[in-house]
């Protein structure tokens, strides 16, 4: 569905703990839009720093926030991404029709 265009995060989100980065990706049809992934790290017996997805139930409102923070950034770059597409491409329609949602 999409063709990944860079490994590297284009943002990340810390909230008490949790750790958020968030990717652009590029559809088949040429439009952007974003995903994210979230961690938080832990150190293991030894000493040694380790990541994880999975989260305590006490990390709930911490993960949750950083979702929130993560959907506003990604709808204001969203905006950002259409802005500059409607002035390449001269006026057209402020929503868009089915086709050129990018999922």
């Amino acid at each position: 569905m999409s063709t990944e265009q860079n490994n590297d995060p284009v943002h990340h989100i810390y909230v008490q703990g949790v750790r958020l980065a968030i990717w652009k990706k590029v559809s088949d049809k040429g439009k952007a839009f974003y995903t994210y992934k979230t961690q938080r790290a832990y150190k293991d017996e030894k000493g040694n720093v380790k990541y994880t997805d999975s989260f305590p139930m006490s990390m709930a409102q911490a993960e949750r926030k950083a979702i929130d923070m993560a959907h506003t950034w990604s709808l204001a770059k969203q905006q950002e991404d259409f802005e500059a597409q409607k002035s390449d491409n001269g006026p057209q329609s402020d929503y868009p029709v089915e086709d050129e949602i990018p999922y």
